[in-house]
């Protein structure tokens, strides 16, 4: 399971294509404290190294044209085998965070706390 030590750095895999996105997200969450922020535009790449190296979250851009392709359904099956939480999220054009949907019921209060670290993170102005 990907969870890490008290103090420990957090690794938080991003899919998005979008460089508006990542330089958003890097300005918002490479804020926290211990949070580490890996960007990957190929979603192949991106399982790769969830499945290799392991992350404490994943989080999808939903906006993404490697997801429209492939469906969120289908990149969950491929997540199966690995404890990894995985966050789904849209924005609007004007940058607005429109959703944000935990797609993994997770009962880890070090995984919940970081889910909500990096929505409150992302909401912030």
């Amino acid at each position: 399971m990907a969870t890490g030590i008290k103090g420990q750095e957090k690794r938080v895999v991003v899919l998005s294509d979008s460089n508006w996105i990542s330089s958003k997200l890097q300005e918002k969450i490479g804020k926290l404290t211990n949070v580490e922020l890996v960007f990957f535009e190929d979603v192949f790449s991106a399982v790769r190294s969830l499945i290799r190296e392991s992350a404490d979250l994943f989080l999808i851009d939903k906006n993404s044209s490697q997801v429209y392709g492939l469906k969120v359904n289908k990149i969950l099956e491929e997540l199966s085998l690995t404890d990894v939480p995985v966050v789904c999220a849209s924005w609007s054009n004007e940058g607005e965070l429109v959703s944000f949907n935990n797609k993994n019921n997770t009962n880890a209060d070090d995984e919940r706390t970081l889910i909500l670290k990096v929505e409150q993170a992302m909401l912030a102005s």
